[in-house]
């Protein structure tokens, strides 16, 4: 049961059995330090209801129902539900395609926005899964870098767990591909001291010259 703020919560209970004569729900929204006492109304012999009020996100309503049977017997059922804001994840990929060695960036927000709540990314391949928890700026983003550690199609979803104002939700997953290394990554190191090499010929040539010239 899934109950927002402000918007009033009907609850309806029936008995298997028996008829019923009587019906009354009491709840509570501060643990039974004080309560409010409805009459439930009858839909037919059997089945009875109650429209509890509107309460802000955070509350915890405890109810009882008690409903008396043609048989005289006291039927009684107590539970509870907590009122929170619905909420939902967004998320996008600077690229959706990668070379193995690289990081793939996203940014995502949650509403409603919320301050450091946190997010777990779920990166998902063919070889295995990896969490990463990220927290959430002041108006709900958070970023994230991750390096594969292996090459092939990846899929990454956002998931908030919940607290006690917010009920839990998730984005949609994203698909990434990581490919091979890229030329520069395999080759960049013998490119630079290729370079390294030509400057420190030129460099002798030139002090060469010049002891001739002397």
């Amino acid at each position: 049961l899934r109950t927002y703020p402000n918007n009033e919560t009907t609850l309806t209970f029936a008995s298997k059995t028996t008829d019923l004569v009587s019906a009354t729900l009491n709840y509570s929204i501060n643990r039974w330090q004080d309560s409010t006492l409805l009459e439930m109304q009858f839909i037919d012999n059997r089945t009875c209801t109650a429209t509890l009020p509107g309460q802000s996100a955070g509350t915890t309503v405890s109810y009882e129902a008690k409903a008396g049977d043609v048989l005289e017997n006291t039927l009684v059922y107590r539970g509870n539900y907590t009122v929170k804001h619905a909420s939902q994840l967004n998320m996008t990929l600077k690229a959706k395609e990668i070379a193995i060695g690289e990081n793939i960036t996203l940014t995502g927000q949650i509403t409603p926005p919320t301050h450091n709540l946190t997010i777990s990314l779920v990166f998902t391949s063919a070889n295995g899964t990896f969490n990463q928890a990220v927290y959430t700026s002041e108006n709900g983003v958070f970023t994230s870098s991750f390096k594969p550690a292996k090459e092939g199609s990846w899929l990454v979803q956002a998931v908030f767990s919940g607290n006690n104002m917010i009920y839990p939700c998730s984005s949609e997953s994203l698909r990434f591909k990581v490919g091979p290394p890229s030329f520069f990554s395999l080759y960049g190191t013998y490119i630079f001291a290729g370079a390294g090499a030509g400057a420190g010929t030129v460099a002798v040539a030139v002090v060469y010259i010049k002891k001739r010239r002397e």
